[in-house]
């Protein structure tokens, strides 16, 4: 939670990339994530959320006010600067304009539902798809909406409960899902689901290794390889441990056991998760375990642990060459060699990105267009 001050919220006004700017925009790397900071110290209780844009190169930072606590962003294929973002399990969810710095219109959850925090674009733009459950019958969907008029078409089971984060792959033919699953020894295990988007149909399951945790949020790779990210199992104290599972040349999600002191820092949940496909290597804050761990995507192995204080959000730069992480509670922006796993002189604070997650907005962009 970034406290701020009038003299903060002067130096970063409410601004946004200006028309001229444009022209270098899909070369540079440009992050966009939610915040949520108190304005005044005074009145520590008085909390606002906005989206934070940060150039780390200009040193720059524009941000525009929402009424929820952005989580995850879906680029809208065919559309320069448009996203949906949403609310992490609440009724919040809105289309937004990057380049222009506003919120264009507000997505609203039909009733008894909730947005679960994702969600993706059809790859012609035309279908904008949720993860959102059913409090009512207590189960987890995609839900579908037109991505012109907003309207509710319908959905899909996503073949497990309380479902987060959701990927297209196989260009746009399956979906990816992760369900955090019920309370421990109730209901639905926590589970990665691939469903046919055509016939809503199951493809394929897979349950953690570790019953001890759910699946939160998950790194999609080649030939249906992945690497997902959890927190303790619902109903477990905080105090637990998260983990780090992978599926990597094998058809079983397996929970990462080793190096047996990196694992039993793991406390509470393992948060956001980037992959370079360069270097071969992804990343993994822990925030309650103030670090961030670096893992091979080739066998698994555990390559490097780097102490980072809340350490939230992580992506990947253009060029691949280093991983962009926020962290600590005056919301910072570092720069992390993709090679050693060492930071970088080069380094932004309060820079607003207090959320789970931050965008490369042109990495993302070029991989959907």
């Amino acid at each position: 939670m970034l406290a701020g001050s009038a003299t903060l919220l002067g130096a970063f006004g409410s601004s946004a990339f200006s028309a001229e700017r444009k022209t270098y925009l899909a070369t540079r790397d440009i992050f966009v994530g939610g915040g949520l900071y108190v304005p005044d110290a005074r009145e520590p209780s008085r909390r606002l959320a906005t989206i934070a844009i940060v150039d780390i190169g200009k040193r720059q930072i524009d941000r525009f006010a929402m009424d929820f606590f952005a989580h995850g962003f879906a680029l809208k294929r065919g559309a320069w600067g448009i996203a949906a973002t949403f609310q992490k399990i609440g009724p919040g969810a809105a289309e937004i304009d990057i380049v222009s710095g506003k919120v264009l219109r507000t997505i609203t959850p039909e009733k008894d539902r909730l947005f679960y925090g994702h969600g993706a674009y059809s790859l012609d733009g035309r279908l904008l798809y949720s993860t959102e459950r059913d409090e009512k019958r207590k189960t987890g969907l995609i839900a579908i909406r037109d991505a012109g008029t907003l309207a509710y078409l319908g959905e899909f089971p996503t073949y497990g409960d309380h479902p987060h984060d959701c990927h297209l792959i196989d260009d746009g033919a399956t979906m990816v899902v992760t369900n955090g699953g019920g309370a421990m020894g109730e209901g639905s295990p926590a589970s990665l689901t691939y469903i046919d988007v055509a016939s809503n149909q199951l493809l394929e399951k897979f349950i953690p290794s570790n019953p001890r945790i759910n699946t939160g949020h998950v790194a999609v790779l080649a030939a249906r390889q992945a690497v997902v990210v959890s927190a303790p199992a619902r109903g477990l104290p905080d105090k637990n441990l998260g983990g780090v599972s992978v599926m990597l040349g094998q058809k079983q999600l397996t929970t990462m056991t080793q190096p047996q002191s990196v694992v039993e820092s793991m406390t509470g949940e393992a948060l956001s998760v980037a992959v370079s496909a360069t270097r071969k290597v992804f990343g993994v804050t822990h925030p309650a375990g103030g670090m961030v761990t670096f893992w091979s995507t080739q066998d698994g192995r555990h390559l490097k642990t780097l102490t980072l204080p809340q350490a939230r959000g992580i992506e990947v730069t253009l060029d691949e060459k280093y991983f962009a992480i926020s962290y600590g509670n005056q919301a910072n922006l570092a720069l992390v060699s993709t090679e050693n796993f060492m930071p970088t002189s080069e380094e932004l604070s309060q820079t607003f990105l207090t959320g789970s997650h931050i965008l490369n907005w042109h990495r993302r962009w070029r991989e959907i267009a």
